[in-house]
């Protein structure tokens, strides 16, 4: 039978509660903790006294002779159980007791220890752990002074799915070793080591050693902090700012995070910083958190256009050294582009002509890129080149470039500009250019066409337009006149020849000739239509109309008209929208009329105005009409505008009126001849009606 020791001990009364008679040796078990008092009762039934009593190996056996008890802390309890003031767990093992009749018993005595002493070994001076992040780490734990053997493992933190740091047994997941010896008092001395990596900084930053004494579920628990050293990680050295000669300085970033911090420090070409000769400065910063991140920003101010040298960033961590380097290269744009120049003059009027320009560019980093354009005044236009740009050696560590390219010379080109660029990226580009100058055969720009047309009596004028260069010879000619006075000047589009003509002749021939170039047109006159003085009639103080008429034009063709209008001595001014003529076949034109409303919001009332319609054809000949003046009327109140009529309605409404109350009167006078002839007028009914 097994009981609690803490049922039993310091009662004497509950002694019988703890055995178990047997008819012949009678067994007990009791089970105590360490400290205990324990009573021991000879489960021999009978009427005896002072029982020899016996124990396990170790006491002082027999433990009792008659009534002398030779064990130190071991007592007689009403002459034949035996007591125990304090259990030791040296105490554990077989009790026997004989009686002196003969019986005997025995009673198994199991004392606990649950109070162990628990260290870690090989910690630093601290009482720490010392472990490297990416590395192995040993620990052992020593578990003193327990009964029975405790279970032994170990907790390590890690991250759960939520990012929680929670405790997790390792001990399937890494290598345990477990030993323990049993001690002369009975108790275990349990060595446990486990070794795992240290795969993350920020979780593994302690260790839990546990001993799980299942009989009696108890856990007793050690916890070691572990120092947890990074070396470098993540170490970098950047160009924050390249280096632009002469004003921009250089800007380096090294940046590393380790435990603890890493000092930083700079080298030129493998030499201390400080031996450089260079205006520099550093910015050191570092931020602590469960790891340090140190960063320090070398600034070099004086930057030189030959710098291309090596920067070093040199992180020292305890004993270990680690190197980063970065290329100091300073950015310069060439300071000279030259362009080989072009001949005064490039004469293709006979054949064409290819002209090979150069363009040297200094040295410059990185080595620039040639570009070449043509300019002309509305756009630019790339051009590319045939040659492989040639590179070689400057003076600052860098190249001299050197371009070629074939222009293919045009009359277009004329004025033009050959461009070379140096382009550097982010800087400015540096250029230089060449002027073109070319001499090119006349063409004939105007007239475009070999027919001319005007109206029958009006006067004509004929202008030659022609691109060339240098300016050619420029003549009117008639094979059957001699030639007339002519006017010249230069245009935009080239020399300019103005032939005035005074009512020439259906059918006359005037030939522009400049050099080899010659253009004939010929003059074909057609009919002026005729536009008579348009007729205006003002219905309200908004709107005008305008009544258009205009003959046919011989022959036939499309044309628009325009009502054109201005102040008595003012210019003319167009109404913007044009008026379509929309009449079909041969009607009498004069007499058809078009009639326009036109808005009067940009006219002022009562004032007066001049109005005139132009005719425009499909050949563009233009006619105008007769003028006519017209005074709008002064803006009145709004009854005054609800019953405003023209006069030209009012006229009507008179001519109107007077012939209806002529009627009315005749038709009085005849029913009052018919009253006096005994009403006989209206019918031969006997009967009149008077009305």
């Amino acid at each position: 039978m097994r009981m609690d020791s803490n049922k039993c001990e310091r009662r004497m009364y509950m002694l019988w509660l703890c055995l178990i008679a047997v008819t012949q040796t009678i067994y007990a078990e009791v089970i105590v903790e360490s400290g205990s008092e324990v009573i021991l009762v000879c489960p021999v039934v009978g009427n005896y006294t002072f029982p020899v009593w016996t124990g396990p190996t170790g006491l002082s056996n027999p433990l009792t002779f008659g009534q002398t008890v030779n064990q130190t802390g071991f007592s007689f309890v009403n002459d034949t159980a035996l007591r125990i003031s304090a259990a030791e767990t040296r105490f554990s093992g077989d009790y026997r007791c004989k009686t002196e009749n003969g019986g005997e018993g025995s009673v198994t005595l199991k004392v606990t220890s649950y109070n162990v002493t628990m260290t870690f070994e090989n910690v630093h001076s601290n009482g720490h752990y010392q472990g490297t992040y990416g590395e192995n780490l040993t620990a052992t734990c020593v578990i003193s002074g327990g009964y029975p053997e405790p279970e032994v493992y170990f907790l390590v933190p890690s991250s759960s799915a939520s990012g929680e740091s929670v405790l997790r047994d390792y001990s399937n997941k890494t290598t345990t070793v477990k030993t323990s010896i049993r001690t002369q008092d009975n108790t275990f001395i349990v060595n446990a080591s486990i070794t795992y990596t240290i795969s993350d900084y920020r979780n593994y930053g302690n260790l839990t050693c546990v001993a799980n004494f299942s009989d009696v579920n108890i856990f007793k628990r050690k916890i070691v902090l572990v120092d947890i050293l990074v070396p470098p990680q993540n170490a970098t050295v950047t160009t924050i700012q390249g280096a632009v000669y002469p004003s921009t300085p250089a800007i380096f970033r090294c940046a590393v995070m380790s435990v603890p911090a890493t000092n930083i420090s700079w080298q030129l070409e493998g030499a201390d910083f400080n031996t450089s000769g260079y205006n520099y400065s550093v910015k050191p910063t570092c931020t602590v958190d469960r790891e340090i991140t140190c960063e320090s920003n070398l600034i070099i101010h004086d930057v030189k256009r030959e710098d291309l040298k090596t920067v070093t960033c040199v992180l020292t961590y305890q004993q270990m050294t680690v190197n980063r380097s970065e290329q100091l290269s300073t950015k310069f744009s060439p300071t000279n582009v030259t362009v080989s120049k072009m001949p005064l003059y490039v004469d293709i009027r006979v054949t064409p002509q290819k002209v090979t320009l150069n363009c040297s560019v200094d040295e410059s980093r990185p080595t620039a890129k040639i570009v070449w354009k043509r300019i002309s005044a509305s756009r630019t236009t790339m051009l590319t080149s045939s040659y492989i740009t040639q590179e070689s050696d400057g003076r600052y560590n860098a190249s001299v470039t050197l371009s070629k390219i074939d222009v293919d010379i045009d009359r277009t080109m004329d004025g033009n500009m050959i461009v070379c660029c140096a382009q550097v990226v982010g800087l400015t580009d540096v250029c230089d250019s060449t002027n073109i100058t070319v001499h090119y055969s006349p063409q004939i720009v105007l007239p475009l066409t070999d027919v001319v047309y005007a109206y029958r009596g009006d006067n004509v004028s004929l202008t030659c337009i022609v691109d060339a260069n240098p300016e050619p010879l420029i003549k009117w000619e008639n094979s059957t006149e001699p030639r007339p006075q002519v006017e010249k000047e230069t245009s935009t589009s080239g020399y300019k020849l103005v032939l005035h003509l005074t009512a020439p002749s259906d059918g006359d021939k005037y030939t522009c000739l400049a050099e080899a170039a010659s253009r004939q047109v010929t003059i074909r006159l057609i009919e002026k239509p005729l536009t008579p003085k348009p007729i205006i009639e003002q219905y309200s103080y908004s709107n005008v109309t305008i009544y258009i008429s205009a003959s046919a034009p011989q022959p036939r063709m499309p044309r628009t008209f325009y009502v054109m209008y201005a102040l008595s001595n003012g210019d003319w001014m167009q109404f913007d929208k044009p008026i379509p003529d929309t009449r079909q076949g041969w009607l009498d034109w004069v007499d058809y009329k078009i009639p326009y409303t036109l808005p009067l919001g940009s006219l002022a009332n009562n004032t007066e105005y001049r109005f005139t319609v132009k005719s425009v054809d499909s050949y563009g000949l233009v006619s105008m009409s007769e003028t006519v003046y017209f005074t709008t009327e002064e803006v009145r109140g709004p009854n005054d505008f609800d019953s405003y009529v023209s006069k030209d309605t009012y006229n009507k409404a008179i001519i109107i009126s007077v012939f209806v109350t002529a009627g009315v009167f005749l038709i009085i006078i005849i029913a009052i001849v018919c009253a006096m002839r005994s009403g006989k007028c209206g019918g031969s009914s006997s009967k009149s009606y008077v009305m």
